[in-house]
């Protein structure tokens, strides 16, 4: 009898990879030499089907995707990358085949497994799967959504929707103006995201979506500028940008009244900080399931005044379900060894956004106080917009849940806290003024003196 008759197929698949290479490009069972590389059967498909029908691809993380024979299929971009980088030549690429049989073809190698009889249960069982990550795997399908809303939202007229954005460089007041529109755009998509959060009272949606939009605005134009953004770019949702080295001309609006010199020298420190913490997310290489996982970290936050002990509990049971999930996705996707100390280096990224927010807020304290000498005409906008986040936010929850009862009961607070705030306000200027009148009536004295001396 010829032993080889009788070979197990495991067997078949063991002889394989003893004798042939493994692909230079994801590290699976080679094939042998395809277009001039060392190449499974999948990863030469997809190399000859992307030359032969001219293909181009887009990585969205900046070209850092991993490759391996687990996640090949997931950055086309960077898999084509690779293939060059390992010396694969498009010149050897015949001429464009039948379109049907080649997505046929790829897709029968993408999706296979590559021993002939199929793998077992226990194999299939070890393979790792999106479908092990719902929570990421729904942010995903719902942040492709929100970009979309965005592309629409964020067009200025007479752009075609249709065709490719040309980023700009925006001014101070266009860039409150789209922020205006990002709030709505964000309580859309956190709605989408988490089926917990749309069954919650209108007042923990509140409670929750307050604390959180602040850093989240900071955190997502942060990852998206460690993305996308070039030298002393600062990247906002719309892909349009804040040129930060230009701030004077960026604050300066004529309209309004506002001295874009003296405004661009307080703020040079905040975007100094900032700047930093875009490298930070540089060098920590985050990516799009880390940028998620930071997101959950900061929405679902618990021990909140106000909190109650059900949203508190949903909170905690959130983020213990994300940390599973995010520990997954390090170790089967990424290639982790140690995915609990990776993962607390990604969440301690948390703590310099901490530092960068309280920056920007004593920064616009000063600036508050510091346009009550400098900017007449503009001494209320600070106020003005202030007030017009906090409407705005609960206008959206209240109008939502359709309670018009908290509705009601929501507003009138914000008109008590407008009004003790316009008081306050009023108070610290009138403070301010007297404080000047008598600095001044100070002075004279000290100048008569000195007078009557000579």
């Amino acid at each position: 009898m010829n032993p080889s008759s009788s070979q197990s197929p495991n067997d078949f698949h063991l002889r394989r990879k003893i004798e042939k290479k493994n692909c230079s490009i994801c590290d699976d069972i080679g094939d042998g030499c395809h277009f001039g590389a060392e190449a499974c059967r999948a990863c030469a498909a997809f190399f000859r089907r992307t030359v032969a029908l001219g293909k181009e691809y887009e990585c969205r993380q900046q070209g850092y995707c991993t490759v391996n024979s687990i996640v090949r299929s997931i950055c086309k971009s960077c898999r084509l990358k690779k293939c060059l980088e390992v010396g694969m030549k498009s010149s050897c690429v015949q001429p464009k085949r039948d379109k049907k049989k080649e997505e046929e073809q790829i897709n029968h190698f993408e999706f296979s497994y590559p021993n002939e009889s199929g793998p077992s249960s226990s194999e299939m069982s070890s393979i790792p799967s999106l479908d092990s990550m719902p929570i990421f795997a729904r942010m995903k399908e719902c942040y492709e959504k929100l970009e979309n809303s965005r592309n629409v939202v964020h067009r200025i007229e007479g752009d075609n929707i249709f065709e490719k954005k040309t980023p700009r460089a925006l001014n101070f007041r266009v860039t409150l103006e789209m922020s205006s529109k990002e709030v709505s755009l964000v309580a859309d998509w956190i709605e989408w995201c988490f089926e917990e959060f749309r069954h919650l009272p209108t007042d923990q949606k509140n409670l929750l979506f307050l604390n959180f939009v602040p850093l989240f605005i900071i955190l997502e134009r942060a990852y998206l500028t460690s993305k996308y953004g070039e030298k002393n770019q600062l990247i906002l949702p719309s892909r349009d940008y804040v040129q930060t080295d230009k701030l004077e001309e960026f604050f300066t609006d004529t309209e309004l009244g506002i001295c874009g010199k003296k405004l661009a020298t307080l703020f040079e420190p905040s975007v100094q900080l900032n700047e930093t913490f875009h490298d930070l997310l540089r060098a920590e290489r985050v990516e799009l399931y880390d940028f998620f996982a930071l997101t959950v970290s900061l929405f679902w936050d618990h021990g909140l005044v106000g909190q109650t002990d059900e949203c508190s509990n949903i909170a905690r049971k959130m983020k213990l379900d994300i940390v599973k999930e995010y520990t997954y996705y390090l170790k089967h996707f990424k290639g982790e060894e140690d995915p609990i100390g990776q993962m607390a280096l990604k969440i301690s990224i948390l703590t310099a956004l901490q530092r960068v927010s309280h920056r920007f807020r004593e920064d616009m304290s000063l600036a508050h106080i510091f346009d009550v000498y400098t900017i007449p005409s503009n001494e209320h906008f600070a106020l003005i917009f202030a007030a017009f986040s906090i409407g705005l936010i609960v206008l959206i929850f209240a109008l939502r849940g359709q309670r018009k009862r908290i509705y009601e009961e929501n507003m009138f607070k914000q008109r008590v806290l407008l009004s003790q705030m316009f008081d306050m306000y009023m108070i610290r200027t009138e403070t301010i003024r007297i404080r000047k009148e008598q600095l001044d009536a100070h002075r004279q004295v000290l100048n008569s003196g000195k007078i009557e001396d000579k």
